[in-house]
């Protein structure tokens, strides 16, 4: 396990703000001119309704400047990424001696956790929803849509950006950390590319 939890830095005079680890999760939506972005949205009108009409349910994803197909979430703390590798393999036993059989890498399944403010709003009116907002993109946008729609998906830190599909979301709520909440989520890893971002403007 790495952890990539918060790291708080409490130097004289400061306030005692913590500084987040810079990660993000993208997805860029099917081409607004193209017949996969009709059907998409014609199937959200069909079977999501209940999240809003489109554009209202993306509206708030829309972070990017440049690329407004490109949705992002931010809002959450990176704690811990699991990566393995193995490798796929056969282990006969004979009278004489042990053959080994080996058939090549297994699929790349990264395990990732997260942790999200899950309060209502606070005095000054400021909305940390964040749990509920990546429960319901996963609802929309779960690995079964990002595959039949061929959308690019990908979670991002350290300079490193993993593109694939998310799988098995599952959220942990604690009654002792009431305004907290955990999400976890496996992701079956197509591509590794070294890349520099900005989240928050950092």
């Amino acid at each position: 396990m790495r952890n990539m939890g918060v790291t708080a830095k409490y130097p004289i005079g400061d306030s005692g703000r913590k500084e987040l680890p810079k990660a993000r999760i993208t997805l860029a939506l099917p081409d607004p001119t193209s017949p996969l972005r009709e059907r998409l949205e014609r199937e959200h009108d069909r079977f999501f309704r209940h999240l809003g009409d489109w554009n209202t349910f993306i509206e708030p994803f829309r972070k990017d400047k440049v690329d407004p197909n490109l949705l992002i979430i931010d809002t959450f703390i990176l704690e811990t990424v699991q990566r393995s590798h193995r490798s796929r393999s056969q282990i006969a036993e004979t009278n004489e001696a042990a053959i080994l059989f080996m058939y090549g890498e297994q699929a790349k399944i990264y395990n990732f956790s997260l942790r999200l403010m899950d309060g209502g709003e606070n005095l000054f009116g400021t909305s940390f929803d964040w749990l509920d907002k990546i429960e319901k993109f996963y609802e929309r946008f779960n690995g079964q849509v990002i595959a039949d729609y061929n959308m690019k998906f990908a979670i991002s830190y350290k300079n490193r950006e993993y593109t694939g599909v998310w799988l098995n979301f599952d959220v942990q709520e604690e009654s002792d950390f009431d305004k907290t909440a955990g999400v976890t989520f496996q992701m079956f890893v197509l591509n590794k590319e070294i890349k520099s971002y900005k989240v928050n403007g950092r």
